[in-house]
């Protein structure tokens, strides 16, 4: 590894820290340092994001290690670092793709643009899949699109991604075919009509 690609990933790592740390406590909305219900459910009114309460309830069971019905910084932490490190797709996405919007919505307006988008990506994944990444949320990598997206289509988004990741898995029937199982999932990203 270069000396620059080191330094990104130093820096990055720190930055990622500081960034997590304020994501939590955005969610947190009581400073009681676990994220319940209804802190996340109140997240996603104000972010004009329309959820049941059993989705929300969902999301925070996928992840809460404890089973005391919250989620804790430790939590939190560890289901960041897992869903980052799975390849296979098969870790709760849920509070993972929430907290990747707050990472990028610094700004709390609600709107992550695509250039806001290529600053943290960039730091997560470096240059080789910047683009991928980017194409994959936004439909474009083209930094002159001024593409934004709300949480809703955010979600949509990524959740579409997802999907397509699975499907373009190798399966014992693609297997006997002698085909790969699909495309790779960066050319399989989801068009998205942005703000």
């Amino acid at each position: 590894m270069e000396a620059t690609e080191a330094s990104r990933e130093r820096f990055a790592r720190k930055n990622e820290d500081q960034l997590l740390c304020a994501a939590f406590e955005r969610l947190d909305s009581n400073r009681d340092g676990q994220i319940t219900v209804d802190e996340l459910q109140a997240y996603f009114e104000a972010m004009g994001h329309k959820v049941k309460k059993a989705e929300v309830e969902d999301m925070i069971w996928e992840v809460d290690e404890d089973c005391d019905g919250l989620v804790n910084y430790k939590e939190f932490l560890a289901t960041w670092q897992r869903c980052r490190e799975d390849k296979a797709g098969t870790e709760p996405w849920g509070l993972y793709n929430v907290v990747l919007f707050l990472l990028h919505d610094r700004s709390g307006s609600g709107w992550v643009s695509l250039e806001d988008a290529m600053k943290i990506t960039y730091l997560r994944v470096g240059k080789e899949s910047l683009d991928a990444q980017l194409a994959a949320v936004f439909g474009t990598a083209d930094l002159t699109s001024s593409k934004s997206l709300s949480l809703t289509e955010f979600l949509q988004c990524l959740h579409d991604w997802h999907l397509q990741r699975i499907r373009a898995r190798p399966t014992l029937r693609s297997m006997k075919k002698g085909g790969s199982g699909g495309e790779p999932a960066a050319a399989q990203a989801p068009a998205v009509a942005a703000k």
